[in-house]
């Protein structure tokens, strides 16, 4: 029984030991795909370790890193899934390593998710060439998402377009530069169904206060977006009648891919929104340098990006722009067509735009043709300028428009040769002055004299060279002004201004905006008449009124102004004082050199502590260089009295 039994044993032993060979010698065949890739894998980030493309310039632009403060390498953009590695944003050899093996991952099961390689096209594409990827161990990924949209922007060209200063709103009063691509195959020959690239911030609040704050720290998410260029004209050149200038930009198809790849890369990303530098403007650079690397405009950006100087830097690239093209405002094209207009035509013009059709008739029925078809053109610019230009008009407004459409339709095709006038010019942003400016004066005051030294971080004041801004506007922001008094050996703080806006628009009968002005900083009581070192406070002054233009005299302007003032601090017995009053001034081009700008003020205190003030300041300057100005100003409040003289240069 015992042998019959080790009999039975051996031979399930030996069954057990024939089904297993197979197995084992499978185990120890030839390598599965899995194996393949990894091994590859490896030799891929070795091969990126020799090469060391961790540390290559172009990678470092496509993850828009940096030098950080404290040594080492940070990435701008804080989005969610645009890093592959935990350490990605500030550890560049992680996220290549970490990117090559997501290229390395199987399709998506979730029909919404994209596999990495189309995710970031930018990345595969210089990965592809740098590391000469296999395409049998390494095969590329279908990507439909993508080559749809790309196939919709269908891009032969580039331009950066800058967008003129806009006073009635804080976002946009330094102006705005965004990118847009032309397209292939368009017939319209005006670009308005290419495509915008656009940087924002993303705001979540109405409150002025909450805005600012939230937008100098960093506190809006920015991101890339992509709309048809009829929508940025519709808003820019109609809606804010701001004239906008195309700067074409020099780039080959493969810069274009880059540039295209890219910012599909970053559509699903965001960037903290930081107004003084890291703005709209600003990202737009680094973009630019992906498609081209040649190029570097970015990097004198570190704490100040004004987009005037954003573009200064894309036109200071040796031959990247090509050419440029000027679109006016709706406001600029109304006053060119209303001064073809002669005797009565432009009041019958606004008649028309503003009144019941029918009581106009027999005077327009009245004029020849061409005259006709002059005054219709010019009346229903008007009218849409005061109507606005929304799709959801009430029915009254949109009869009063098919009305004029009609008999602009009903006039001989002869006579409308002369209804799109010659549009004049002005000086292209570029020619501007520099936005920053410092200063050196010498003044005298009674019983002494001073030193005076400032600097300016932004950007234009109504006594500057008004060429190439808004005639008429003050932007005047992070204003310093230090003192040094000769006689007692002491310095002191003569002005911190954060804000310092004005808006003198001459009054119009078609127009009719108001003027108003604003500021806010620490300021020097000078009507006190005590120690100036012990003298500062902190104010803040806004008001409203009318400015005429002055006969004969282009940019002369009168104007006159309803203000409040308010200040806290303890020079004052209070602690606190408040009141109004009037400004009248008048702003004087005196040659083309030459700018006088003489201002007078009452304000009354009435409550904190009472007083009066009485002021009149004349301010003369005179434009030595572009960047170098001599600048004369005297200023008296009641008994106090100065003048100075001083040196300015813009940079």
């Amino acid at each position: 029984m015992l042998k019959k039994n080790f009999s039975t044993l051996a031979v399930i032993c030996g069954a057990i030991i024939l089904l297993w060979t197979p197995v084992v010698s499978v185990a120890k065949g030839p390598a599965t795909p899995q194996s393949n890739q990894s091994a590859y894998l490896k030799e891929l980030i070795q091969k990126a370790r020799q090469k060391k493309l961790a540390e290559a310039p172009y990678w470092k632009l496509l993850l828009h890193y940096h030098e950080s403060l404290c040594g080492g390498s940070k990435s701008d953009i804080d989005g969610r899934n645009f890093f592959l590695s935990k350490k990605g944003r500030t550890d560049p050899e992680a996220e290549l390593e970490a990117t090559l093996a997501a290229f390395f991952e199987p399709d998506p099961q979730d029909p919404e998710k994209e596999h990495p390689q189309c995710r970031f096209p930018a990345r595969y594409d210089w990965l592809k060439k740098e590391l000469s990827l296999d395409p049998d161990k390494c095969p590329a990924k279908e990507c439909p998402r993508f080559e749809s949209w790309r196939s919709k922007l269908n891009p032969e060209s580039l331009s950066m377009i800058f967008a003129g200063y806009y006073m009635n709103n804080p976002a946009s009063m330094y102006g705005h530069t965004f990118l847009k691509l032309g397209r292939k195959g368009m017939e319209d020959g005006n670009g308005l169904l290419d495509y915008t690239v656009n940087f924002a911030a993303v705001t979540n609040t109405r409150n002025g206060i909450a805005f600012a704050v939230l937008g100098l720290s960093g506190g809006y998410p920015g991101t890339f977006s992509t709309n048809p260029y009829y929508m940025k004209i519709q808003q820019y050149n109609n809606l804010e009648s701001r004239d906008i200038w195309e700067y074409q930009l020099r780039m080959d198809p493969a810069a274009l891919d880059r540039f295209v790849r890219h910012l599909w890369e970053m559509g699903h990303t965001s960037i903290s929104y930081y107004f003084l530098n890291k703005n709209c403007s600003y990202q737009l650079l680094p973009m630019l340098e992906v498609a081209d690397p040649r190029y570097h405009m970015g990097e004198r950006f570190r704490f100040r990006a004004i987009p005037l100087d954003t573009l200064r830097s894309v036109l200071d690239q040796p031959g990247l722009v090509s050419g440029f093209q000027f679109r006016p405002s709706h406001m600029r094209k109304m006053f060119a067509e209303r001064a073809l207009l002669v005797g009565g035509e432009a009041a019958l013009a606004q008649k028309i735009a503003l009144e019941n059709l029918e009581q106009t008739g027999e005077e327009l029925n009245g004029l020849p043709a061409e005259r006709r078809s002059l005054v219709l053109a010019a009346s229903y610019d008007l009218f849409k300028y005061k109507t606005g230009f929304h799709r959801d008009q009430p029915p009254e407004v949109m009869a009063q428009e098919r009305k004029i459409l009609l008999l602009m339709n009903a006039l001989p095709v002869s006579s409308t040769g002369a209804i799109h006038p010659g549009v004049n010019e002005p000086p292209r942003p570029e020619c501007a002055h520099g936005t920053g400016r410092m200063g050196f004066g010498f003044g005298l005051r009674r019983g002494g004299s001073f030193d005076q030294y400032s600097v300016r971080g932004a950007m234009h004041d109504l006594e500057d060279d008004p060429t190439g801004f808004v005639s008429g506007s003050q932007l005047d922001m992070f204003k310093l002004s230090l003192r040094y008094d000769n006689e007692l050996g002491k310095g002191s703080l003569e002005e911190l201004t954060f804000v310092d806006i004005k808006s003198l628009r001459p009054w119009d009968d078609w127009v009719r905006q108001p003027s108003w002005a604003l500021k806010f900083g620490f300021n020097t009581a000078h009507d006190l008449d005590r120690r100036l070192e012990d003298s500062n406070y902190f104010g803040v002054r806004g008001g409203s009124g009318l400015t005429l233009a002055v006969p004969k005299i282009e940019g002369g302007m009168v104007y006159g102004m309803v203000e409040g003032d308010g200040g806290l601090g303890g020079i004052f017995s209070e602690r606190w004082r408040a009141g109004g009053g009037l400004r009248l001034g008048l702003l004087l081009p005196i040659t083309r050199k030459w700018r006088a700008h003489i201002n007078g003020s009452f304000i009354r205190y009435g409550a904190g502590e009472v007083s009066t003030v009485n002021g009149i300041e004349l301010i003369q300057a005179y434009r030595l260089l572009k960047s170098v100005e001599l600048r004369q100003t005297f200023n008296r409040w009641n008994h106090y009295v100065e003048g100075v003289l001083s040196v300015n240069y813009y940079f």
